[in-house]
């Protein structure tokens, strides 16, 4: 299926997590450097729509779903948003006269509503994009094309997507994460940075989802260790309820340190403006480093639950420590059956010396 000159218009499916959807924008720069006419519109989630660079990407509509009702803990809610969603979208959709494209696996009733009901012709998806998320081969008949990406279970998910954009253009280029170009800070932000020592080390402690955290000891001997050598002053950042800030926790622990919390007081276009002020990020696994990687911020990301090598941020300055247990990674059963083990040994088996060896090289480069 051969795009060039195609009159219709495309859809890309996105309703994914943060670090993932600035994969997507990589497909969406592979799409623009083959063809800048190419009529792309976006089904996303409503927070991440001022993440794409409408400077560099010729959006042609853009049709936000509410993350909170996506995802709601209660399945009564979720369904019934999405029953609505299902019922009006797809109208949407189907009067601009768009062709479809799933990047992520949707549910089936996704599949077969757009292709019975709305009689979309072009579905098309990867058969296996995320871990223990496949397409059923009963289900095939609904789409016009499914890659294999058998061959690439090893791969980083930025080259699952794209490989997905080459089978609908002829391209053979490679795309990198974009994000729109800023300079906003709110007043809040300007004024808890104010004045820093030497050097400023952003510390991300938790990811979106309940099992991603940094254990505090670990924290607190990192950045004593730190100390230690550099002059830094160090800033908590991280996604959840507040009362997972860590913040209080760690001056208690190091009433000596500069530390001084950023926990959920940024919109995501200040934090990647906030990123560009920091010499370093600390991170768990999380959207965070390919926000901090995107804006060429060194980043040591530490992995344990997920593969570096399916997800690391792609970027010259960026390290992610990996312990390589035999039981890691666990994603497949985070997808499957919601199990994680409580006690996270492959992130407690990267030491603070290990982290301190990579900051030393990461800051003397920027010295």
């Amino acid at each position: 299926m051969n795009m060039k000159g195609n009159k219709e218009k495309i859809v890309l499916y996105a309703p994914v997590y943060l670090g993932d959807f600035i994969w997507f924008t990589s497909a969406l720069d592979l799409i623009y450097s083959y063809d800048k006419n190419i009529k792309v519109s976006l089904i996303i989630f409503e927070e991440h729509k001022k993440l794409i660079s409408t400077d560099k990407f010729n959006i042609d509509k853009i049709i936000t779903i509410n993350k909170k009702f996506f995802l709601h803990k209660n399945k009564f809610i979720r369904y019934i948003y999405k029953l609505f969603w299902l019922i009006d979208i797809p109208k949407i959709i189907k009067f601009y006269n768009y062709n479809l494209i799933f990047f992520t696996i949707p549910p089936k009733i996704f599949i077969k509503i757009f292709s019975k009901v709305y009689m979309f012709k072009n579905i098309i998806s990867l058969d296996s994009v995320f871990q223990g998320s496949k397409i059923e081969k009963k289900d095939y008949k609904y789409f016009s094309k499914i890659i294999d990406t058998t061959k690439f279970k090893d791969s980083h998910f930025i080259i699952r997507f794209q490989t997905l954009i080459r089978s609908l253009f002829p391209t053979y280029n490679m795309a990198i994460p974009t994000l729109p170009y800023t300079k906003y800070l709110g007043n809040e932000i300007k004024s808890l940075i104010g004045e820093t020592k030497q050097y400023k080390v952003a510390l991300c402690t938790r990811g979106s989802a309940d099992w991603k955290f940094l254990n505090i000891d670990f924290l607190k001997e990192v950045i004593s260790q730190i100390d230690d050598i550099y002059d830094a002053t160090f800033f908590v950042i991280g996604s959840g309820d507040f009362k997972f800030d860590d913040t209080d926790k760690l001056k208690k622990l190091l009433p000596n340190k500069d530390i001084r919390s950023v926990y959920n007081k940024t919109s995501l276009l200040e934090l990647t403006e906030f990123m560009k002020n920091m010499d370093l990020l600390i991170s768990i696994d999380t959207g965070v480093v390919h926000i901090a990687a995107a804006v060429n911020t060194p980043v040591i990301s530490l992995c344990g639950p997920t593969l570096p090598t399916h997800s690391a941020p792609v970027y010259h300055k960026g390290v992610s420590l990996y312990s390589g247990r035999s039981c890691s990674p666990c994603d497949i059963q985070i997808n499957t059956n919601n199990k994680i083990c409580n006690d996270m040994k492959c992130l407690r088996d990267i030491t603070a010396d290990i982290v301190l060896k990579n900051v030393k090289e990461l800051l003397n480069e920027r010295i």
